[in-house]
C-alpha cells in the first residue's frame, strides 16, 4: 500500500489514532444495525418461502 494512500485515510493532518465515543458509537450502531436488518430480512424471507412450499 502506498504511503499517501495510507496517510489519506487519516485524514488531513496525517495524525493516528482513533475515533471519538461520540463518532464510534453512530458507526458502529449504523453497520450493525445494517447488519442485523439484512440478515432479518433474510430470514423473513427464507421463513415465507417455505411456508408457501
Amino acid at each position: 500500500m502506498n504511503a499517501d494512500v495510507a496517510l489519506a485515510s487519516q485524514g488531513p493532518r496525517g495524525g493516528t489514532g482513533t475515533a471519538s465515543h461520540l463518532t464510534q458509537m453512530p458507526m458502529a450502531v449504523a453497520v450493525y444495525g445494517t447488519t442485523v436488518l439484512i440478515a432479518a430480512a433474510a430470514l423473513i424471507g427464507a421463513a415465507r418461502r417455505r411456508l408457501r412450499n
